[in-house]
């Protein structure tokens, strides 16, 4: 069983199934909860528990659970923002299809925890400017969520009434890292948005911020009104893109708008800071196609993309970007591209070598 927690301002409906809808909560307010997700049942969700709508018993009840797990198992956390069509349920076999796909390409050398964000998709492929709307109007409710995370740690470090402060021994010292797929990267850029306008935009939440699939326009990083915010929370941003992804061409088509970001990776990358590293994976993926072409948009999850979950494991555990096993750097195109000849055996043997390397 993989457990994977969640924050969701879908609108509540019951303890048991379906759980949540597809409408967001009228006043904004966020749940919290987890759920048990069995592998061997194609990851199908069968229960999960939702908790208590306040905050001691709910977002601080999961923070802290994580917390612990964090420091006893030695495991970084890894916040989840799926895309379009992604009912409460998928967006929870999703998140523990994620940890399987790193578990599995570095013979359990990287198991994270995850928290997904559940934004209220429609869960309908036609759906598709409903849930623009939607992504865009949950972003307050992502940006509150930080920041009761970011309350949690302050008083966690700092003490509060009855509580002495947290010694550092005590501390999980482990890492909290952001993945955004499709249009969970536009969601992403309103919740950049949301903080900044709050004067409640915190610093280097995230030591590695994953970029995949994005949904969003590829001078996001030329922007201050777009994704550009987010270098001064993330010590690092792997932009993940793939030329022939026909789920972004589709999303170009029905926008009337710039070309995507996970299409062609950023507009500009020469001038961008310097953290935002751009990956190819056009060639891995190349040649995998369902019949909606989703492996080539979903490969963030998908098991027969290991070439691109190993070097996602790479990422995540810190490898300088330079020495991943697989990459080839386009010095012109300031881009680097996951080559289809690198053996998935030689880029695991690099990760098994070095563990937990800095940046």
């Amino acid at each position: 069983m993989t457990r994977v927690y969640f924050a969701t301002n879908r609108n509540f409906l019951s303890a048991e199934s379906p759980w949540f809808g597809n409408n967001p909560t009228k006043d904004g307010d966020l749940r919290f909860g987890y759920s048990n997700i069995d592998k061997s049942n194609d990851f199908k969700v069968t229960g999960v528990t939702v908790l208590p709508d306040n905050q001691p018993e709910g977002s601080f009840a999961v923070f802290a659970e994580l917390q612990q797990i964090m420091k006893v198992q030695n495991r970084d956390t890894l916040i989840f923002i799926h895309g379009y069509n992604t009912g409460f349920t998928k967006a929870l076999s999703d998140a523990a299809r994620l940890i399987d796909c790193l578990t599995a390409a570095t013979p359990d050398a990287y198991e994270p925890n995850v928290i997904a964000y559940c934004w209220p998709s429609a869960d309908e492929l036609l759906e598709y400017p409903r849930d623009r709307k939607e992504a865009e109007a949950s972003a307050p409710g992502l940006a509150r969520a930080i920041q009761k995370y970011f309350t949690f740690m302050r008083q966690q470090k700092d003490g509060q009434k009855g509580k002495p402060k947290q010694k550092r021994s005590e501390r999980c010292n482990k890492s909290v890292h952001l993945l955004c797929h499709s249009m969970g990267n536009y969601l992403f850029r309103y919740a950049l948005q949301s903080l900044a306008s709050d004067n409640a935009q915190p610093s280097a939440m995230f030591r590695e911020a994953l970029l995949m699939a994005a949904d969003e326009d590829n001078d996001a990083f030329d922007d201050n009104d777009k994704l550009l915010p987010l270098f001064r929370m993330a010590r690092r941003i792997t932009v993940y893109f793939n030329k022939d992804d026909e789920a972004l061409a589709a999303s170009h088509d029905i926008n009337f708008n710039m070309t995507r970001l996970g299409a062609t990776g950023p507009l500009h990358t020469h001038g961008i800071p310097p953290m935002i590293k751009p990956v190819d994976v056009t060639q891995v993926v190349h040649g995998l196609m369902d019949d909606d072409g989703l492996i080539q948009h979903d490969y963030y999850n998908d098991p027969s993309c290991k070439k691109v979950h190993a070097d996602m494991a790479w990422t995540l555990l810190g490898a300088p970007s330079e020495t991943i096993a697989g990459r080839k750097y386009n010095a012109q195109a300031g881009k680097y591209v996951l080559q289809r000849g690198t053996s998935l055996q030689e880029m695991v043997d690099r990760i098994l070598l070095r563990r937990s390397p800095d940046i």
